[in-house]
């Protein structure tokens, strides 16, 4: 279980630029590297242990498939995912 701090200042409710044939994913790293926002970056922030040491970042990402959804963030993997959680 991790924390997370939110960069964008923005709920997934918020976003409003989705493609049709496009796919979302929850992103996930360890690596301590920013994203770059780009349309298709629906929010993305910090994740932090409990004791609130880093532990990483994550993003949620709309992307054709899933590599191209981790290949936003260095060392990621991505996970299918749909507004209001995981699939």
């Amino acid at each position: 279980m991790y924390r997370f701090h939110n960069h964008t200042g923005a709920t997934m409710w918020d976003f409003a630029n989705a493609v049709p044939e496009y796919h979302r994913y929850l992103v996930i790293t360890t690596e301590p590297t920013p994203i770059t926002p780009t349309d298709h970056v629906i929010l993305y922030g910090d994740l932090f242990t409990l004791d609130e040491r880093p532990a990483g970042q994550a993003a949620l990402v709309e992307a054709p498939t899933p590599e191209a959804a981790a290949s936003l963030l260095p060392g990621a993997e991505a996970h299918p995912w749909e507004f209001g959680g995981r699939r």
